[in-house]
């Protein structure tokens, strides 16, 4: 009956293949020998157990149980116990009130029949016990191409920390000798711009030939696609290079802004996780696009 029930959850059939197995040697077995990551041992008369207040113990071993699929497997199971055990004590109230009236034989089990259908039916929802989220994909890749794509726009980010000590060393000395010909503060920040593109590129391209070599997959127009990106990273060092008072406040807002900028964009935790008001906004934001146009570049 249990193996029955477990089998026709969606959410479990989704989630893993039931396996029936002729005996507890066979299920420890498949758990040694890597065929199996769970072995439930479903002792006779369990669920009449569970209604009568018995209780017995269900056996749940686990390969590793280190790893998170047997951390949320277990969670799962403990969610399902509680629901179980609030059922029985919904089931056995309705019953001790039955029994407190003196119901008739036929009134009590009309009472017994329509609490255990509707208390079980309840628990054994299983829209109501898990929430399925599908954080397997980030787009049109996967998940393991999603951060690696995050990963090369933290390397370019974080450039800045080698990059705006530069600008804040040379700043000085050419707006002081600009300025006497009339070039403003734009002009200063057009020109980092200008001079950060190169060195983002060439931060980019060993980048682009890693990931090619690790993929198998090489995209040649990869650089090209990376250039809206590139030039983005460019203008934000640059705007802050510009603006900071010193080096180290600079580096400072350049991490800050690269974490808030991978966060909403779902560089940091799966899209699919995000707090609901930033899940709405995410796509539309700096760091989306700069994750999504890397990600393209790198992987077509």
């Amino acid at each position: 009956m249990a193996v029955d029930f477990m089998e026709n959850l969606e959410s479990m059939s989704e989630t893993a293949e039931i396996v029936r197995v002729n005996s507890i040697e066979e299920g420890y077995s498949m758990l040694d020998t890597g065929e199996a990551l769970f072995f439930v041992n479903v002792t006779e008369g369990f669920f009449a157990g569970v209604m009568n207040g018995t209780n017995p113990p269900l056996d749940i071993v686990v390969r590793d149980n280190s790893s998170l699929a047997a951390y949320v497997t277990n969670q799962v199971f403990m969610a399902l116990t509680g629901y179980l055990g609030i059922a029985q004590a919904a089931i056995y109230s309705a019953l001790d009130i039955a029994y407190e009236y003196e119901f008739t034989d036929e009134a009590y089990s009309k009472v017994y029949r329509a609490s255990n259908l509707t208390f079980l039916d309840r628990v054994f929802d299983k829209d109501q016990i898990i929430d399925k989220e599908d954080a397997g994909r980030e787009g049109s890749y996967s998940l393991i191409e999603h951060y690696i794509s995050v990963a090369v726009m933290l390397t370019l980010c974080f450039m800045a920390f080698i990059l705006i000590p530069y600008i804040r060393d040379c700043s000085p000395g050419i707006k002081h000798k600009l300025s006497a010909v009339g070039l403003s503060n734009l002009h200063f920040f057009i020109s980092n711009s200008i001079s950060i593109i190169p060195a983002l590129i060439l931060a980019y391209i060993p980048c682009h030939i890693a990931v090619s070599i690790i993929s198998g997959h090489f995209n040649p127009m990869g650089i090209i696609i990376a250039l809206p990106s590139i030039i983005g990273i460019a203008l934000i060092i640059a705007l802050i290079g510009n603006i900071s008072s010193n080096v180290f406040s600079g580096n400072i807002a350049m991490l800050f802004i690269t974490l808030v900028l991978a966060y909403v964009g779902g560089g940091l935790i799966p899209g699919a996780l995000l707090p609901a008001f930033i899940k709405h906004i995410s796509e539309y934001t700096p760091g989306h696009f700069i994750i999504s146009n890397i990600a393209m570049s790198l992987f077509g």
